[in-house]
């Protein structure tokens, strides 16, 4: 079990409505040219929620959070951040990102009123992908700035680089190869 200190990144801790719907998120972040995002948080225990909850009134710190009763818990919310060269909580791409999200009926919390919480974003447990949507591919969702997104999106068709079959299995193993090398480097950073 983890400590109430430990922030869970994993991806897989959440229920499938809401690893979908990051994933589509994600994945039209990036065809939009955000790819510096990464993901801060996805699963909290209650436990932790409280812990975080107490910061900045009866523990010492700034104030995180504004409930005590999270989606977090849930499994149906995550949070994000902006890699550089934007700082952490970059309200222009959040307010960017959460645009999208609202397109794809994924719930923003930049566009709450009072306790506006622009990292924030979640679903219902019956999210399904809007109508005109798709998972087109390989989603890479990073968990650290030292990652980008990415979307891998396998061709079947030869293009014009891509005559014969040789040439065709070589950059599908090219492809593999660098899908498999971000997992790993992103189960590496979890673990740490």
């Amino acid at each position: 079990m983890n400590s109430v200190t430990t922030t869970c990144r994993d991806i897989n801790e959440l229920l499938p409505p809401a690893r979908l719907a990051m994933q589509l998120l994600f994945q039209e972040c990036c065809k939009a040219g955000i790819k510096n995002i990464f993901i801060t948080e996805t699963y909290r225990s209650q436990e932790r929620q409280k812990y975080l909850y107490e910061q900045g009134r009866t523990r010492p710190g700034q104030i995180v959070t504004w409930i005590l009763n999270s989606n977090h818990k849930s499994r149906l919310a995550w949070d994000v951040a902006v890699g550089p060269p934007q700082s952490l909580y970059d309200v222009a791409t959040l307010s960017q990102i959460g645009a999208i999200a609202s397109k794809l009926g994924i719930t923003w919390g930049g566009d709450w009123t009072g306790s506006i919480d622009r990292p924030h974003f979640e679903v219902k447990s019956n999210w399904v992908i809007p109508k005109g949507y798709k998972i087109e591919g390989e989603v890479i969702v990073p968990i650290s700035s030292a990652i980008k997104v990415q979307l891998i999106v396998e061709d079947n068709k030869p293009n014009q680089n891509e005559k014969d079959d040789d040439t065709m299995q070589c950059n599908l193993q090219t492809r593999q190869l660098k899908l498999q090398y971000v997992t790993t480097l992103n189960r590496r950073l979890i673990k740490s």
